[in-house]
């Protein structure tokens, strides 16, 4: 990164501005440290948010972490977060199943995530979202939040300090830890565990091949953990290779397993966006 920069200067003439990498680097990792937080809430019953909620809510992190706008606004979400933990506020209204998502979900589908309303389940997250918090990966499986700077006594003045916290966000503390593939299979089963669910459906994405490392490994784990797992094969961003009848069968199938049957679409939180001939 050292090297990047001064070959940057040199060859645009433009000054690397240290303040405002210092900036950027302390709300990056506050924003990070918030959002872990807000995950964390979700292992409550009945979850204040459901995948497709934290899908949204996240994308501000996603795309201007570095803003000091946005740190207050996850601020303001997590406020929010565990009043409706403390309310008993249920994502959809229904939580009688809870289940895990693995895997990119497609883009174009992404209704699929409110798929199990309509069946009065929900998929409270997975290790993509999640993925968007920082932890600290153990090799038993459990996840640890990374705290705030104040929390962690971690300061952030120079220019050696940003890429050392960069290093550290990006090998240590975020999804690339978890994608790798020695440990990926515990951690599977512990989110399982921690997150209170009872299954969890894996995506068998033919688009990123990165995404699927060592998830038939997790797939066995689960499976071997006695843990209900459901697989359906699509891609995250070419609609070609996603299947109506195939996808919807097998969720059908495997909420069925549970002794699940529809609900009224009116009765979950979706106001109709659950129904799989409607995107919300």
């Amino acid at each position: 990164l050292a090297e990047g920069i001064e070959w940057m200067e040199k060859h645009t003439g433009i000054r690397y501005d240290d303040e405002k990498a210092v900036e950027g680097a302390k709300n990056e990792w506050e924003c990070y440290a918030l959002l872990t937080k807000i995950f964390l809430e979700c292992q409550n019953i009945p979850a204040p948010w459901d995948y497709r909620q934290l899908w949204s809510l996240r994308l501000p992190a996603v795309t201007m972490r570095h803003e000091a706008a946005v740190v207050e606004y996850l601020r303001e979400l997590l406020d929010e977060t565990r009043e409706r933990v403390r309310d008993g506020i249920s994502a959809r209204g229904y939580e009688k199943v809870r289940l895990i998502h693995d895997g990119i979900p497609p883009f174009y589908r992404i209704n699929l995530l409110r798929y199990p309303a309509e069946y009065g389940a929900i998929i409270v997250g997975g290790p993509l979202v999640y993925g968007f918090g920082t932890w600290r990966y153990l090799p038993d499986g459990s996840m640890l939040p990374v705290g705030s700077l104040e929390e962690e006594g971690k300061e952030i003045k120079t220019r050696e300090d940003v890429l050392q916290t960069a290093a550290d966000i990006y090998i240590r503390y975020r999804w690339n830890a978890f994608s790798c593939c020695v440990n990926r299979p515990e951690h599977l089963v512990k989110m399982v565990e921690e997150w209170h669910c009872q299954g969890a459906v894996l995506h068998e994405d033919r688009g990123c091949k990165a995404e699927q490392c060592a998830m038939g490994e997790g797939k066995l784990a689960l499976q071997q953990a006695g843990i209900p797992t459901m697989v359906y094969e699509a891609s995250q961003a070419d609609p070609r290779d996603f299947s109506e009848s195939q996808v919807w069968d097998r969720f059908d199938s495997f909420l069925e397993s549970y002794g699940l049957t529809r609900v009224d679409v009116e009765d979950t939180y979706d106001g109709g966006d659950a129904v799989t001939g409607t995107e919300g």
